[in-house]
């Protein structure tokens, strides 16, 4: 009878060698860019002040665990970022067999920041609108009928477009 060897069991020190976690969970990859850690703790700071103005101890434990998560899946959304920066969003080795494929590391990405928007609304912090919004139609003409009278009120004349 021949002695078959079996695989080591996989220890918590073993380190992942495919997938997004092979990438992300490597700690190079934050000492090589330490304006990632920054940036992090940064965006930690910022949320802990929205949430708690009056200091840390008065957030509550599910607002704590929210955070945290956000916080390390931040992390995990730039170190997948870098990646792709560095090896491109598209498989070279498929690109040789002329098949575009996209990076796994692609999809993990999107998850992760599907993930970061959930936790940012369960946190509370909506959307702000920075700018103009795309206005239907009926906006547009109610926008244009205020503009003319107020320019009625003000006593000026609507130049128009010219076309008299």
């Amino acid at each position: 009878m021949s002695k078959r060897k079996t695989a080591p069991h996989r220890g918590p020190g073993r380190q992942v060698k495919h997938g997004a976690y092979s990438i992300v969970y490597r700690e190079e990859m934050v000492k090589r860019h330490p304006e990632l850690a920054r940036y992090v703790q940064d965006c930690h700071n910022a949320l802990l002040a929205d949430l708690a103005p009056e200091g840390p101890e008065t957030l509550s434990a599910a607002k704590t665990i929210l955070l945290d998560r956000c916080t390390a899946a931040l992390l995990m959304a730039g170190q997948l970022e870098i990646y792709l920066g560095t090896h491109g969003l598209l498989r070279r080795d498929r690109l040789d067999q002329k098949v575009i494929e996209a990076e796994p590391a692609l999809e993990s990405w999107l998850h992760v920041n599907r993930a970061i928007l959930r936790d940012l609304e369960a946190l509370g912090l909506e959307r702000v609108e920075l700018g103009p919004r795309n206005l239907t139609p009926d906006e547009m003409l109610a926008d244009a009928h205020e503009d003319v009278l107020a320019q009625e009120a003000a006593g000026k004349p609507d130049k128009g477009d010219g076309d008299a």
